[in-house]
């Protein structure tokens, strides 16, 4: 498991891309900016094991740019993303070909999320918690087109996303 320094503020693109065995317990909050497919094809990141859900949990600490383009591409070990701090925007296949992934949870700074965030996702029930109002998540959707977003069923400040084939 490799430990990230409580004073590292960023990492960079492609920094661990391909790393099959590399481990994340958290990424700290100093960390403000992580690179196009920085984890991209990190078969075994998972985070550590969350007692609160009884499941695995990678739990992300900073204000961040953005999860960028790819960030978690392949990452088919992670299971649930906390992402604590402010993040305004979801770039393309952040998430894809996570196909064991189950939940994500992002604050009320969101401002826009790519269509191709959640492609492939192919767990039975997929769960996006925006940690805002539905008056908020109403305005960021009114700037979108058509999306892979709109199979989403708002739940209170969670959105499910039911299996499709």
């Amino acid at each position: 498991e490799l430990v990230i320094p409580d004073n590292l503020q960023s990492i960079g693109d492609y920094a661990f891309k391909g790393s099959g065995s590399l481990n994340l317990a958290f990424l700290p909050q100093t960390i403000t900016y992580i690179g196009a497919y920085a984890f991209q094809d990190c078969a075994s990141l998972v985070g550590s094991w969350n007692e609160d859900i009884g499941d695995w949990m990678l739990r992300v600490g900073g204000d961040l740019e953005k999860i960028a383009e790819g960030m978690f591409l392949g990452c088919e070990g992670l299971v649930n993303i906390y992402f604590e701090g402010d993040i305004p925007r979801i770039e393309g296949e952040a998430f894809l070909r996570c196909g064991n992934l189950e939940s994500v949870s992002v604050s009320n700074a969101l401002e826009w999320f790519a269509d191709t965030v959640f492609e492939e996702i192919i767990t039975t029930l997929f769960v996006f918690t925006f940690r805002g109002t539905q008056e908020e998540w109403d305005a960021i959707m009114a700037n979108k087109g058509q999306t892979n977003m709109d199979r989403l069923t708002w739940l209170d400040r969670v959105f499910c996303i039911p299996y499709m084939e």
